[in-house]
């Protein structure tokens, strides 16, 4: 058995971890009819990325998977959208697109029959009726479900990322969740890059902000700013060895939907700079073969939306390490 498929595979973020465990991607869903354009975009990307990979631009609950039934396929991987359980979304609900993404989930498992199925959500989908349809599913169909709410920091991320994750067995013994590992910060990822990143001019404003900040801490070097503006209140820093701020897409577009020009910066010795959308990749862990798009909302977008590549790695890992006990 060694086939995989993915859906709502975005740019293919989770793909990389695949990639990087000596593994490929056989077949991947990639459409968001809600935001046509962009998803056209993403996908655009992905097929970039993984030429090799077969990518059905079509909404997960509407592939015919008729023509996948019966070969061996490993391990089934889902992301449905998280726009609507975000606790950064306060008004956000269950809707009627949800519960179809779900019902597609469902039918891929069903049809495909993968030896393993995980998925990968925030924190709010475990309330929804969506995630009880694919359970149900899971348990009627003879699959062990194992979940838990999993902090990316104690798995190789320099974020505090927390996502809920199911890692599912066809066997019906508990695969389990990785264990931790001590966290991981912003300064050991992107320590070697501050002195090539693009200088900067802060305002006034901004340079008393951070002089407000180093008053505490006289003899710290170097600070990650989450953020450049500054409304009468102190820039929010992280220390050397602390982890950045959880990355996500709202950092590369405004309001209107344009593209930012910066996202975070750092202070480093006296000078200041600015991180590239690259050095944002990094802090997903994303390894430097990825190729972005160049337009900043599309990357940003695959990259705040994108499964860690060093999470999903941890979720590979516990995977192998099941079946070697099987």
């Amino acid at each position: 058995m060694s086939k995989i498929a993915v859906l709502f595979s975005g740019g293919g973020v989770l793909d990389t971890a695949i990639h990087e465990m000596g593994l490929k991607t056989d077949l991947a869903v990639e459409y968001d009819p809600g935001r046509v354009e962009l998803s056209t975009a993403i996908a655009d990307c992905y097929a970039k990325n993984y030429p090799s990979t077969e990518l059905l631009r079509t909404p997960v609950e509407s592939v015919n998977w008729i023509p996948y039934m019966g070969d061996d396929w490993m391990l089934l991987h889902a992301s449905p959208s998280c726009k609507n359980f975000s606790a950064a979304n306060s008004e956000g609900k269950e809707t009627e697109q949800d519960l179809k993404a779900a019902i597609g989930i469902v039918n891929a498992i069903t049809a495909l029959r993968p030896y393993y199925f995980t998925l990968e959500q925030v924190r709010g989908y475990f309330a929804t009726e969506s995630i009880k349809l694919i359970m149900c599913a899971l348990s009627n169909l003879g699959y062990s479900i194992t979940y838990d709410v999993l902090n990316a920091n104690f798995y190789g991320v320099p974020q505090r990322r927390e996502r809920l994750f199911l890692t599912c067995c066809r066997n019906g013994t508990p695969v389990g969740l990785p264990p931790m590992q001590r966290p991981v910060s912003w300064g050991e990822v992107l320590g070697d890059r501050i002195e090539s990143m693009k200088e900067i001019c802060p305002s006034p404003a901004q340079i008393n902000a951070l002089n407000a900040v180093r008053t505490c801490y006289p003899d710290s070097y170097t600070f990650l700013i989450q953020k450049r503006s500054y409304h009468g209140k102190n820039l929010a820093v992280k220390h050397f060895w602390e982890s950045a701020p959880v990355i996500t897409c709202a950092l590369f577009s405004d309001s209107h939907g344009s593209n930012r020009r910066s996202f975070f910066d750092v202070w480093y010795k006296g000078d200041w700079l600015t991180l590239s959308i690259k050095d944002m990749a990094m802090l997903q862990t994303m390894p430097h073969w990825y190729i972005l798009p160049e337009e900043t909302r599309v990357a940003g977008s695959i990259i705040g939306n994108g499964v860690p590549t060093k999470l999903y790695e941890a979720i590979l890992k516990q995977l192998f390490r099941h079946y070697q006990r099987r």
